[in-house]
């Protein structure tokens, strides 16, 4: 039978002891472990509730723009759907402005042009430059 050092009292006990028959301490995962899962635990769950909150502001910048351009996944949209997307999204922040929710209208204004992101730097660069040299 071998043995282990109790990690309370230093005494040596049987290694399938679950509590140290000197000082009566329950044997097992000590506390910096505990603490590495409770700290490793508190980042899975602050990473799983920051991607569905992204995920419902992507669902409510969508209801924001109105009805979308259609956009075959696989292919990359031309510069004239990417520039009436984010024209619908502008002229919703619009709307917010004139009825007097400016906060609103600066955060809608805000999510379009990041909603142009996803399109690259070229695209995104043309369709603000085509939206505000019209407007």
């Amino acid at each position: 039978m071998t043995e282990k050092k109790c990690a309370y009292c230093a005494m040596m006990i049987p290694n399938e002891a679950n509590i140290c028959p000197h000082c009566r301490k329950p044997q097992g995962v000590s506390l910096g472990v505990k603490f590495f899962l409770g700290v490793l635990f508190i980042i899975v769950v602050a990473y799983t509730l920051n991607i569905i909150s992204k995920e419902n502001k992507a669902r409510s910048v969508g209801s924001m723009r109105g009805a979308s351009v259609a956009i075959p996944s696989r292919e990359m949209p031309s510069d004239e759907q990417i520039y009436r997307e984010f024209e619908r999204c502008m002229n919703n922040a619009m709307a917010h402005a004139k009825a007097g929710r400016t906060l609103d209208a600066r955060d809608a204004s805000v999510i379009c042009m990041s909603s142009l992101d996803k399109f690259g730097k070229e695209q995104w660069k043309k369709a603000v430059d085509l939206y505000f040299s019209t407007h």
